[in-house]
């Protein structure tokens, strides 16, 4: 699944377009079908949906410090699991995929 958004830190910057870029497999992480109740602004149906919208707020509140003209792809997963004490665990992660450099030609 990819979102690209066009993220802008106000009307006269120019957009940073990040994409998230799902990695997680169908039926877990931001992928899960488990039903969700909106709260908070959040108006996911399922609970991969509203994990999926708050690291998207999230990738929305970097955009606003970025000027990139480069696309931006963000590789992401969700994991949920229990530690050694049966106490709750989650991880999200992003990476790049990729690293480019240099100047302009």
């Amino acid at each position: 699944m990819l979102a690209a958004l066009g993220l802008m830190a106000g009307s006269a910057a120019p957009a940073a377009t990040l994409t998230i870029q799902v990695m997680d497999a169908a039926g877990e992480g931001f992928n899960d079908p488990a039903p969700f109740t909106p709260i908070g602004g959040n108006n996911a149906t399922t609970l991969g949906q509203a994990r999926l919208n708050v690291f998207t707020e999230a990738a929305q509140l970097w955009g606003m410090l970025l000027n990139s003209p480069v696309n931006i792809v963000i590789e992401a997963s969700f994991e949920f699991g229990r530690t050694a004490m049966g106490l709750p665990r989650f991880s999200g992660r992003a990476a790049a995929g990729r690293f480019l450099s240099g100047g302009a030609r």
